[in-house]
């Protein structure tokens, strides 16, 4: 019986270790996926076009059709473009506000650690 216990552990550890792979791939997936569709939305809420599709490989122009682009890109519109000062104020204060975030995340902890590990008298939920 004893000898069954490192094979049981060992099967156990490999099942555990190949699920939390695969939930893994799962979940990036999922969080890669969830990227590219905020992207997509930040780009067409800022009035840039999105390519139909991201994967496929760019198009390589000859040298004089690329001159053509840079001589026809003067008589188009320009491109839009952000407030400088907008995206100033979001990058000063996006630390700040992850600094905060993990802040309260390591007092909930802390207080939830506290709260099953300190005795608490009779009566009260543990």
């Amino acid at each position: 019986m004893q000898e069954l216990a490192p094979v049981v552990l060992f099967i156990a550890l490999y099942v555990v270790l190949v699920v939390a792979a695969f939930l893994t791939l799962i979940g990036s997936s999922l969080l890669i996926w969830r990227y590219q569709r905020g992207v997509a939305a930040a780009m067409l809420q800022g009035g840039i076009d999105t390519p139909p599709d991201a994967s496929s490989p760019p198009m390589t122009l000859p040298a004089e059709s690329s001159a053509f682009a840079r001589d026809a890109l003067g008589s188009t519109t320009p491109l839009p473009q952000a407030d400088a000062g907008v995206l100033l104020e979001r990058a000063l204060a996006a630390p700040r506000e992850a600094a905060l975030a993990s802040l309260a995340a390591g007092l909930a902890f802390a207080v939830g650690a506290l709260w099953k590990l300190s005795p608490l008298p009779a009566g009260l939920p543990h």
